[in-house]
């Protein structure tokens, strides 16, 4: 099977890999989404972000009382709202 946009999805996957390279395992989704957001946009590969859906993830976190204060998902970047 030929892939009709060669080129753009091996860049997509190279970002992949970057990032699961840097970050590793056993995260979460929403750590892998935002360290693929920034590195497209390093790469400079045209993308769409879904800003519903960061929306909504803020609110959960306000409602269930937490919110992320830097660290990617060691637990020492989780706290909670006062």
């Amino acid at each position: 099977m030929e892939l009709i946009y060669k080129d753009e999805a091996y860049a997509i996957i190279g970002a992949c890999f970057e990032v699961h390279n840097e970050v590793g395992y056993g995260f979460g989704e929403p750590i892998y989404q935002e360290c693929l957001t920034l590195e497209l946009a390093l790469r400079e590969i045209p993308f769409r972000d879904c800003p519903f859906f960061h929306f909504l993830i803020r609110v959960i976190r306000v409602i269930r009382g937490q919110t992320r204060k830097g660290g990617f998902g060691d637990g020492r970047g989780q706290g909670r709202v006062k």
